[in-house]
């Protein structure tokens, strides 16, 4: 057999098709876009537990989207009081993003 025959079997063999390997779909393909400062933000809490300093345990990490600009701000406990007591100071200086 030569392969340009075994490639014919297997395209027309249904049982090999069901095995055969899915393509995944790429990243996001519309980027989402940006207006202003502060129109979008993402938060993050990192644990640094093992390495803690004065009873701190997580660091916050508040950036906007469009410009990267990072707030870190230190927790001493990842409870929903917590993070809103940060929240609202950053609210305050910066305003809420719209997203």
């Amino acid at each position: 057999m030569t392969g340009e025959t075994i490639s014919i079997y297997l395209k027309l063999c249904s049982s090999c098709q069901k095995k055969a390997p899915v393509r995944k779909k790429g990243l996001v393909t519309n980027p989402i876009l940006h207006t202003a400062f502060n129109s979008r933000a993402q938060i993050d809490l990192i644990d640094v537990q093992s390495q803690s300093n004065d009873d701190y345990q997580f660091i916050m990490v508040y950036q906007d989207d469009l410009t990267k600009f990072i707030i870190l701000r230190p927790l001493k406990a990842k409870t929903a009081e917590a993070v809103a007591a940060v929240l609202l100071d950053i609210y305050t200086l910066f305003g809420t993003p719209t997203i």
